[in-house]
């Protein structure tokens, strides 16, 4: 049996996200957008961690903001938001 380049196989890394350990830590905590750090704390910048989705074999956190539901996942929950309450 001949191998063609059809028999062989490339493997994409997936799931470089939150493990669901970590992801559960962060479950009700309240989190601000880093853009409005140097502002006041308000319900407008603020929001709350209130759910967990595995989404294309990567898990994300369901943020709930002022004016919608937002799906973060890792890299982009560390980059746009903060925890500011610590259980």
């Amino acid at each position: 049996m001949n191998k063609t380049n059809e028999d062989l196989v490339t493997f994409e890394c997936v799931g470089l996200g939150y493990t669901l350990e970590e992801a559960t830590k962060l479950m009700h905590q309240e989190v601000m957008l880093k853009k409005d750090l140097n502002k006041p704390q308000t319900i407008q910048n603020t929001g709350l961690v209130s759910g967990i989705l595995h989404v294309n074999e990567e898990i994300e956190l369901v943020v709930q903001l002022y004016e919608n539901l937002a799906q973060f996942t890792k890299a982009e929950f560390e980059s746009k938001l903060t925890v500011i309450t610590d259980d």
